[in-house]
């Protein structure tokens, strides 16, 4: 994931909402919406680095949701979003009303430097949901989030009393390790009512949530929110949408050398190469191969090494790092060359008084 910078004015101990984003644009956003724009003007006030999986977190949103949050911003024209399709580099904020401008080069912007982080395996349960482009992301946004029914009584006792949703309750309790509370049912009851969710769905939605180390219904929530809005709704897009995720693991492994699923530890690196630092499957294999061909044993810690230098060096094609090795191996040529002409002119030069043989050759 590339660094994202955010400008703006100068850095404050306080953060300032103007009254025009209060009294036009506060009103008509939601709450996912609401709290990215302001943790990004926290942000910008205080000076901080942070990074988009800093703000799920945060809110127990998806990167995702965050993405199409800040598309919002751009869409009232708070923001500008700088990079292309789903790298974003820069948050330009605006003052509220103000036209798009091109960025200017003043000295008093404050940038703020995102910064990737190791975020263990809970941002692999991310995966899912940031993993297509932002194309998708601009169709998906043309949805309407549905809003949560209110349910009387009658109908929630008639939900409860239902057999099927009954037994679902039942193996969520079992799948999360807890009694379900009443708010955590509501949930349930939302994804399968108001989103459309059916049971084998939601049974599906709820084993790759569990298998990727969450168990937080409201993220399980957001997450159908997010399955929904890209139009998965049926068990089987689910069960495609997820295998291939699992087959983008398999290989991994397979490059690696490997038979066995990746471990916490494994997992955790594979989750920092493909969305941290964002490496296609052809990057992703090169940099393997090259491990393997050099070592036997920690396969894993040797490739982050390479990965993590083809990142910081911005490479972002197997032809770059081919040009840059072939780039490293030519100097280091010319380098060994050099070394060897100049111990060789040492040794003349320490072995040798060429002024005293001058004499010499001169008095005879």
């Amino acid at each position: 994931m590339n660094t994202i910078n955010v400008y703006g004015g100068s850095a404050l101990s306080v953060t300032l909402v103007s009254n025009d984003f209060i009294d036009n644009h506060m009103t008509g956003a939601n709450d996912a919406q609401l709290k990215t724009y302001l943790y990004v003007l926290r942000m910008m006030s205080a000076g901080k680095s942070f990074t988009i999986t800093d703000v799920a977190d945060t809110f127990n949103q998806t990167e995702r949701e965050i993405i199409r949050s800040l598309k919002y911003w751009e869409k009232e024209k708070l923001l500008v979003l700088e990079g292309e399709k789903d790298n974003i580099t820069g948050i330009r904020l605006l003052a509220p009303g103000c036209e798009k401008t091109e960025p200017k080069n003043n000295s008093n912007n404050v940038a703020l430097t995102v910064v990737p982080i190791n975020n263990s395996v809970k941002e692999l349960s991310n995966k899912a949901t940031v993993d297509k482009t932002i194309k998708d992301s601009d169709k998906a946004a043309e949805k309407v989030i549905p809003e949560k029914s209110k349910l009387t009584q009658e109908a929630l006792s008639e939900y409860v009393s239902n057999t099927d949703f009954q037994d679902f309750l039942a193996v969520t309790e079992q799948y999360l390790s807890k009694e379900l509370t009443a708010k955590d049912i509501q949930s349930l009851i939302y994804i399968n009512k108001d989103l459309g969710f059916s049971l084998k769905v939601m049974h599906i939605l709820l084993e790759y949530c569990v298998s990727s180390n969450k168990k937080n219904i409201s993220y399980i929530e957001k997450t159908a929110i997010d399955w929904y809005m890209q139009g998965i709704n049926t068990p089987t897009e689910a069960k495609k949408y997820l295998k291939t995720y699992e087959n983008k693991i398999s290989n991994i492994m397979a490059a690696l050398g490997k038979n066995t699923y990746p471990s916490l530890k494994e997992l955790d690196f594979i989750n920092k190469w493909t969305l941290t630092y964002g490496f296609s499957p052809e990057m992703i294999k090169a940099g393997c191969e090259r491990c393997v061909m050099s070592t036997d044993s920690h396969r894993f810690e040797y490739a982050e090494g390479i990965f993590k230098k083809w990142h910081e060096a911005g490479y972002t094609t197997v032809k770059e790092v081919e040009e840059a090795e072939k780039n490293f191996r030519n100097r280091n040529q010319v380098r060994k060359f050099e070394r060897n002409d100049n111990k060789f002119a040492q040794i003349l030069k320490s072995d040798y008084d060429i002024s005293a043989l001058e004499r010499d050759i001169l008095s005879n």
